[in-house]
Order: structure tokens, then sequence, then C-alpha cells
């Protein structure tokens, strides 16, 4: 597969490969604004955009897999209209962002804390909801994970490689693996209140805010256990919108 064979190739063929790599990106690119202009469903591309944002990864930072992106891609269109916190066990499986947070070099070794610390600050809780000492937890917990490239980049969990031994996570102790982080994540007070915000600020304003609506809102993606057309269905009822 060209993905594994690319570093036995000479610089001539190595940038051959860049280059082929690139024009898929920017074929990939033109299919999704094309995708935005003749949908019947503007919203959910426009969503689809927000996702890319929320849960950035770049190109160029992880070795022009264009596959990888656009597998991902792919993976937002399945679970990004549903349930926020199935999202968010895809993502921490997903080959992109674990190649863009170095998720694959995470092991119980030496714990990488990438995407540990931005699982909790941009992806989940926001800044300041977690301490130093349960992003190293967090990150031990994340340990483990590999990408096949071979395989058309899936993904799975090296168990040699992953730290299975006792961790605790905001005041819960246990032989936490990714799955389990996520869920005591979600059980934060911060979990429904900060994607309520940063949508509002997508869809409402980055600078007026209704205290009020966003409590409802947010109260509302809570009972619901974190699905998002409910929360987007309370935003664009308010007043505010």
């Amino acid at each position: 597969p060209i993905y594994w064979i690319r570093w036995d190739y000479d610089e001539p063929g190595r940038q051959s490969f860049r280059i082929a790599r690139d024009r898929e990106i920017s074929e990939f690119q033109n299919w999704w604004i094309h995708e935005m202009i003749k949908t019947t469903k503007p919203q959910n591309e426009r969503l689809l955009l927000f996702w890319t944002d929320h849960f950035p990864v770049e190109y160029s930072a992880i070795n022009q897999e264009s596959f990888a992106i656009a597998k991902q891609h792919m993976m937002f269109r399945q679970h990004g209209f549903g349930n926020f916190k199935k999202l968010v066990k895809a993502i921490i499986c997903d080959p992109a962002m674990q190649n863009y947070l170095n998720g694959e070099n995470n092991n119980k070794e030496a714990p990488n804390e990438n995407l540990a610390r931005e699982l909790m600050e941009l992806f989940v809780l926001g800044e300041g909801a977690y301490t130093e000492a349960t992003i190293k937890e967090a990150a031990r917990a994340l340990t483990g994970s590999t990408i096949n490239r071979m395989k058309g980049f899936e993904y799975y969990l090296h168990p040699r490689r992953h730290d299975s031994s006792v961790k605790t996570i905001f005041g819960k102790t246990g032989r936490f693996d990714g799955e389990d982080l996520v869920d005591i994540l979600f059980q934060q007070p911060t979990a429904s209140q900060f994607l309520t915000e940063k949508l509002w600020s997508y869809y409402v304003s980055e600078t007026e805010r209704n205290q009020s609506e966003l409590a409802q809102i947010s109260n509302a993606f809570l009972q619901s256990n974190f699905e998002i057309p409910v929360l987007l269905a309370e935003l664009f009822s308010t007043q505010s919108f």
C-alpha cells in the first residue's frame, strides 16, 4: 500500500507521492464544495463545517494522509447529526486525529498527553474544567491506540501498549480505557454547556449571550443524553436566534 512504502522511495519518488496526495485532497475539497452548492440540506453541510473546526486536523501535519482526512469526513457524516457522546468516541479512534495529536505514540511506557488535553479543553469540557493530574490519568486511559495503514487506516487497541492498570479520573477509579474516559467526561457539569456555547457563537452571536436561554438549551441537551438534534432544535427556537 502506498502509505506503507512511501519511505522506501528515493527523494523524487517521495516528491511524486506528495504531489499525488495533494491532488487527492484538492479533489476532495472540490467535491465537498460541490456538495455544499447542490445539497437540499444546506444546514447539514454547515454543521459538518463546524465539526471540522471543533475537531481540527491540519492535513500538512499528518504526512499527506489524504485518505485519513476523507475517512474522517465520512465519519462526521455518520455521527455528526446524532449523539455527541458517540461522535466524541469516534473521534478518539479517528486515524487523522490520532496522527495529528500523536495518539499512536501514546503507550504505557511513555504516555503522550496531547489527545487527552485537547479532548478536555477543546472538544468536551472547556478550559479550566480539569487539572494537570487529570490529564495525566486520562492520557494513560488512551494508551495503546494503533492505526493499520495496510488495511484502510483501521483503528485498533494494542493490548501490550495499553495501560490496563487502575486510574483515577474526576474522582472515579477503575481500569479505564478511552470509551470509559469519554463516559466520565460527559458526567462533568460543563459537558453540556461547552458545546451549547460554541454552537451559540456559531449560529447566534459571538458577542451577545442570553444566559437564561443558554441554560435552557444546555439543560435540554443534558436531559437528552447529548443528542445534537435536541440542542439545535432548542437553539433555533430561542428568541435570540
